[in-house]
């Protein structure tokens, strides 16, 4: 299939010595235009591309800075071809391939491409150098031969998704007409079928990506119904809460019955406030006087806040005077009200 592709001048590969390869962590749910591709990664090619090629692995991005202008629709870099045909054999290796012109070396570790470079010469310290640097286990190195049967094998695995991966635009099946007849030698039927295919992977592709996303929105609506639902619970559960609180456990302050409390106290002679306890709604408290018991319970009954006052126990300490205690209860706000 690349043969005839090739010849129809709708695939190219991309040799080493044409580009320049950088790599890098893609951070997650970024998806990069042609101009923010320029904008954000350009600075890294040693030459001023004229095209770049990126695809995705993982969550790394890779690029190919190319010399060269790219007319063909889908253009694969080598580098990437004899990547994904050694990686299941090498996790984490140095590989060295002569090709006709020269020496390069490709770097995969943990099963990613990591890096791609022409070797000056076989300096043992420079490969020595090269495995510290990424950190590699091993170094392997093909001949010219078998680097022509490695390439060989690579376009083997040019296939409909891969083929897909790398098209930089859209191949629209009647304007592919024209030219596959200006061909006539070539087979009509193979270039339409293949563009109709390509058409037709993308919008699956697309399909794919809509039933994902429609997917994801669901089991977010799904997530965020039931937030809401907990929280139109919750409120209900402070609604109820505060009702109770506001029928039931509101009551004023005892601070300000102490206030005034005191200012009584201040005002009768030989009278001590002994102590003092405060739950909800109620107070006790403990009045060491010489006076008659009843006036400070007339006195208390006359506030406002105060809704009865229960003499209660009396302690007659010997050489002092009594000790009375008074069991206040107070006045709900809503029947003050």
């Amino acid at each position: 299939m690349y043969e005839l592709l090739h010849k129809l001048q709708y695939v190219a590969i991309v040799p080493s010595k044409e580009s320049y390869f950088y790599t890098t962590t893609l951070p997650k749910n970024t998806k990069l235009s042609k101009e923010l591709l320029r904008l954000n990664y350009e600075k890294h090619s040693p030459f001023k591309p004229k095209e770049i090629i990126s695809i995705e692995e993982k969550s790394k991005l890779l690029l190919w800075f190319c010399k060269e202008s790219i007319t063909t629709p889908i253009a694969i870099p080598e580098d990437y071809l004899l990547y994904q045909l050694l990686k299941q054999e090498h996790q984490n290796t140095l590989i060295l391939l002569q090709t006709p012109e020269y020496k390069k070396a490709l770097v995969i570790k943990e099963a990613c491409l990591q890096g791609v470079f022409v070797v000056q010469n076989n300096d043992s310290n420079f490969l020595a150098i090269s495995k510290d640097e990424y950190g590699v286990c091993e170094v392997v190195e093909h001949d010219l031969e078998q680097y022509h049967l490695l390439l060989k094998r690579s376009l083997k695995l040019l296939n409909l998704p891969l083929l897909y991966k790398f098209l930089r635009f859209t191949l629209e099946p009647k304007k592919l007409l024209n030219k596959t007849v200006e061909q006539a030698s070539l087979p009509l039927s193979f270039l339409l079928i293949f563009a109709i295919l390509i058409n037709f992977y993308h919008n699956t592709s697309l399909q794919k990506k809509i039933n994902a996303l429609t997917q994801s929105y669901q089991e977010i609506r799904q997530n965020n119904q039931s937030l809401i639902d907990a929280i139109h619970k919750h409120n209900q559960e402070v609604a109820l809460f505060e009702e109770f609180i506001a029928k039931e456990l509101l009551y004023p302050d005892p601070l300000l019955v102490l206030e005034q409390l005191y200012e009584i106290l201040q005002k009768m002679q030989g009278a001590t406030l002994y102590s003092l306890s405060a739950t909800q709604g109620k107070l006790s408290i403990k009045v060491q006087t010489s006076k008659n018991p009843i006036e400070l319970l007339n006195k208390l009954t006359q506030l406002s806040k105060i809704e009865r006052v229960l003499l209660g126990t009396t302690h007659r300490p010997k050489d002092a005077n009594p000790i009375y205690t008074y069991n206040i209860t107070l006045k709900p706000l809503e029947v003050e009200q």
